[in-house]
Order: structure tokens, then C-alpha cells, then sequence
């Protein structure tokens, strides 16, 4: 069966965590010499066209000319393990690592075809891990079969990916972008392994009322100048402000104060 590879719009939207993308990293680094790119098992849901995916392990291959071969055996092995811990997650598909602008290989229909008797409708996620770009590039696959002169294709079909973290990955990634740590360097005057820690409590607080401050400040000054006529409005993001101050919950000034001072008071007895 051949391949082809078009890239057209469909409902179907794809959302990773960031720690998926750190074992992705993690695995290629890890790869054998002579290796050029890794896969592996993507977990997660589906749900009202929505795939999640939360966590992933990788399965060693092989790829040689015209023909791949996928450890099953592993796959099976891991994926049991897996679901003794989270049982609720399920494979939703594959991921492969790339180093140049091609997502899709002559070995991604074969592999495909591996995880499509593992799930149904497979996800291919797509890493690039040379990094050329300031931001980490992921594009997801989905395929579909197709006739082209009586001849049974497939076709790969994008789709929207995106990154989405909780509360929990959120506080750990500022940490890792914008703590500064211990930064040591090793023998070579390179980057040692330094560490960094976690704020205190009152430091974290501090920060995110200051972060607030520095928002409301940003979006008070775009309004003002929009009401006076000396910025261009936006459509958009005049909605999404609407919707931001419609989410805030219509409290009493007296009450918020008190519902703070005593949450407050609560953290600082705790510290």
C-alpha cells in the first residue's frame, strides 16, 4: 500500500502534555548509535473528538530497506505494566522523532499499520528534535484510506496538536524556564548539573500577585488607549478580555478582603 501525505482540516484536535514531549526528548538522546530517529507507544483518552495524551513509553525498532520491525513483545510487555499504575489510559497511537522538515518516512505506513490493530484510527506524533526553531515542533497524523487509479492508498491527514499542561506541570515548567538555580559548570566549563528550588510559599504568592499586577496594568492601558482613540481595537481580544472579567465571580469588596486576609493568615501560620 503507498502513501501519500496531505495536509487538510479536520475536527479531530490533538492535546499532549509536556511531559509526554520530555520522554520523547529523553528517548531520542538515549538512542543506539547509528540510530536516526526513535518510537514509541502514546496513552491517553479520547473524548468528543478531543485526543489526550498524557504518557508514552518507547519500543525499539528497526528499519531497514523496505521492511521495519516493531518489538510487539515489548509493547505488549510495557503497555500491561502501564495499566497496573493507570488503568484508565489506553494507546491512542504512536510517536516517531524527525531531524528534518519530512514528518512522514517510507516506514511510517508500516508502522502505522502496527498500531492499527492496537487501537483504533491512530495518532502519529511527529518531534522535531534538531531544535533549528525557538519552539519545540510537533505535528500530529491521523490517516485515511483512499482510491487513486484502482489502487488502495494512504493518506495522511494533520491535524491541529497542541500543548496542554495542569496546574501541577504549569508550576514545575516555570520552574525549569525561569528558575535560576545552581548553575554550576562541570570539568569542561560547560553547564554543570545544577539545581533549582521550589519557592517558598509567601515568595510564590508574592510573584503571582505581582504577575496579576503587571497583567491588569498591560490590559488597563490597552482599554484606555482603545477608549481614546490612540490604538487600533481588536476584535478578538476584546472578547477575550469580555469573557476573562465574565469569569470573575461578582464579590463584595469587604468580603474579598476578609476572605483573603484570613486565607492569608492561614499560610502564614502554616510557614
Amino acid at each position: 500500500m503507498d502513501t501519500v501525505f496531505l495536509e487538510t482540516g479536520t475536527s479531530l484536535e490533538v492535546k499532549v502534555h509536556p511531559v509526554v514531549l520530555f520522554a520523547i526528548l529523553d528517548h531520542f538522546v538515549r538512542r543506539h548509535d547509528g540510530q536516526s530517529r526513535v518510537i514509541g507507544t502514546l496513552l491517553g483518552s479520547v473524548h468528543a473528538g478531543v485526543v489526550e495524551v498524557r504518557n508514552c513509553f518507547p519500543v525499539p525498532h528497526v528499519e531497514k530497506t523496505g521492511e521495519t520491525a516493531v518489538g510487539k513483545d515489548f509493547n505488549r510487555n510495557m503497555l500491561a505494566l502501564h495499566r497496573r499504575i493507570n488503568p484508565k489510559e489506553s494507546i491512542v497511537g504512536w510517536y516517531a522523532t524527525t531531524s528534518d522538515s519530512q514528518p512522514i518516512s517510507e516506514f511510517s505506513c508500516l508502522i502505522h499499520d502496527f498500531y492499527a490493530m492496537e487501537c483504533q484510527r491512530p495518532l502519529q506524533l511527529s518531534v522535531d528534535t534538531s531544535l533549528l526553531q525557538p519552539k519545540l515542533n510537533i505535528r500530529a497524523f491521523i490517516t485515511t484510506p483512499m482510491t487513486v487509479a484502482d489502487k488502495v492508498v494512504v493518506k495522511f491527514q494533520q491535524v491541529r496538536a497542541a500543548v496542554t499542561c495542569s496546574e501541577a506541570e504549569r508550576v514545575g515548567i516555570n520552574m525549569m524556564v525561569h528558575g535560576d538555580g545552581d548553575r554550576k559548570t562541570d570539568a569542561y566549563g560547560g553547564a554543570g548539573k545544577g539545581t533549582t528550588s521550589l519557592v517558598s510559599d509567601i515568595a510564590g504568592l508574592e510573584s503571582a500577585i505581582a504577575k496579576l499586577q503587571t497583567m491588569l496594568t498591560t490590559v488597563s492601558t490597552y482599554v484606555d488607549g482603545v477608549v481614546a482613540g490612540e490604538v487600533e481595537p481588536d476584535i478578538s481580544l476584546g472578547r477575550r478580555i469580555a469573557d476573562t472579567l465574565a469569569s470573575v465571580p461578582s464579590v463584595d469588596p469587604r468580603v474579598f478582603d476578609k476572605m483573603f486576609n484570613d486565607s492569608l493568615q492561614d499560610l502564614l501560620m502554616i510557614v
